[in-house]
């Protein structure tokens, strides 16, 4: 078993680390829990620009169509940054399954 990063795996895995070192500390972990569930986050919408949200989903369903290994780069960063955004529930267990649900999807076909 080969358990060496690749070169996009280590470039995956330096971003991840640089965006929760630096955008989502401890302070803003605390702000973060004080607002009340569901409330708007610019977290969530900076990880959606990086394109973590579609890490999982399929390429020919707009996705990055990354594997387990790259999801377990961001969650690795996200659980060391105590991030309480929903990655796990939405970004990689909901929308892979999402995209392939939608009508005229690759998985659909």
């Amino acid at each position: 078993m080969n358990l060496n990063l690749s070169e996009e795996q280590e470039m995956i895995r330096a971003s991840v680390f640089d965006y929760f070192s630096t955008a989502y500390g401890f302070d803003r972990h605390l702000e973060r829990l004080g607002q009340p569930a569901g409330a708007p986050s610019e977290a969530w919408q900076a990880m959606g620009e990086l394109g973590w949200l579609g890490l999982t989903v399929p390429q020919d369903d707009g996705g990055l169509g990354l594997g387990p290994e790259e999801t377990m780069l961001l969650m690795e960063g996200a659980g060391a940054a105590l991030c309480t955004e929903p990655l796990l529930a939405s970004a990689i267990l909901a929308a892979p399954l999402l995209a392939g649900a939608a009508a005229g999807s690759a998985a659909a076909r």
